[in-house]
């Protein structure tokens, strides 16, 4: 039985990276790029385990920065999260669902940007 599942999105970023600070002027573009991610996401965790409820954690890092706001990078997580949602880890993203979500910093990324979404089984008593 898988407890928990694990992708990182790092290479396969490139292009699509937005932050708060730094969103695209053209509406259709961002619903291009949302749109990406969303199906990038839900390639990766095509296939995965299903779980009921889940705790999801994040990692983000981009090699640019000494130090980084973690929340910027909230408008690429959405689509990210929902992709593999779509994919069928969880039913929703709901607060039902969904129970906690934790956010960390990647010290040394793998490439230019990285994304680790991991969701972690809750075990019902």
């Amino acid at each position: 039985m898988v407890d928990a599942y694990k992708r990182i999105f790092a290479q396969e970023l490139e292009g699509l990276w937005r932050t708060s600070n730094r969103m695209p002027k053209n509406t259709m573009q961002w619903v291009s790029t949302k749109n990406k991610l969303l199906e990038l996401a839900f390639y990766k965790f095509h296939g995965c385990p299903r779980f009921e409820k889940a705790h999801l954690i994040i990692g983000v890092g981009y090699l640019r920065a000494k130090r980084f706001d973690l929340l910027n990078i909230s408008p690429m997580l959405k689509p990210l999260i929902d992709g593999a949602i779509k994919a069928g880890i969880l039913p929703d993203d709901d607060a039902k669902h969904l129970l906690t979500v934790h956010i960390y910093p990647i010290a040394k990324p793998i490439s230019k940007h990285q994304i680790t979404l991991e969701f972690i089984k809750e075990h019902e008593e």
